[in-house]
């Protein structure tokens, strides 16, 4: 009986949100999808890929040129590009299948409601994958630096998608008491992307 062949590469995997901000993600965690921009260090192929999925951004896309560049001149590969609008070149197939394939969107529950700029998709996604408190309504999220009152008839289970984020005006500077709030941190590949104000309705 033959002995099943193993295929072991030496990655490392860098994705670009969509502030243009980058994070070296364990392959364990990597999860590539449409809206995924993501530079892939291939020591065992001596090249970098730069992965962008059919939904990536202008800025993401900007910070993951600037990003290959600079790894270019830091390790000597040669950078290779990937666009998955024009297909996957055969060539990445075998990385891309060693990472787990593409996946599908984070959230698939229900569609992120239209009125949610795009700046805040991973938030709102995250938002609408987390199980909701036990008798509370989620009434704010801190998110880029902004305040939203959460508005809709699914305050209590944001899965739903049946929610708005109305951006909040003249909140006092300071100090703003939340002794009446549960805050609830909202985490995506090892970040921070928001911060929940849940309320209890008991």
């Amino acid at each position: 009986m033959k002995k099943a062949h193993v295929v072991i590469m030496k990655l490392e995997c860098y994705f670009i949100d969509d502030e243009g901000e980058e994070t070296l993600t364990k392959l364990e965690e990597v999860r590539i999808t449409t809206d995924s921009l993501v530079i892939i260090i291939s020591h065992t192929h001596r090249l970098i890929y730069v992965f962008k999925g059919t939904e990536t951004s202008i800025r993401q896309k900007f910070a993951g040129a600037r990003s290959a560049s600079m790894k270019r001149l830091d390790r000597g590969y040669k950078i290779q590009h990937i666009e998955q609008e024009f297909g996957i070149d055969d060539s990445f197939k075998p990385i891309l299948g060693f990472l787990g394939g593409m996946k599908t969107q984070s959230v698939d529950y229900v569609k992120i409601p239209r009125n949610i700029p795009r700046k805040y998709t991973k938030t709102v996604e995250t938002m609408m994958a987390s199980e909701p408190l036990e008798e509370a309504t989620c009434e704010f999220l801190l998110a880029v630096s902004n305040c939203f009152e959460i508005k809709g008839f699914s305050k209590n289970d944001l899965r739903t998608g049946k929610f708005e984020l109305k951006e909040t005006k003249g909140v006092p500077e300071k100090i703003f008491p939340i002794d009446n709030y549960i805050p609830r941190l909202l985490i995506s590949e090892n970040k921070i992307v928001g911060i929940e104000f849940w309320k209890k309705t008991d």
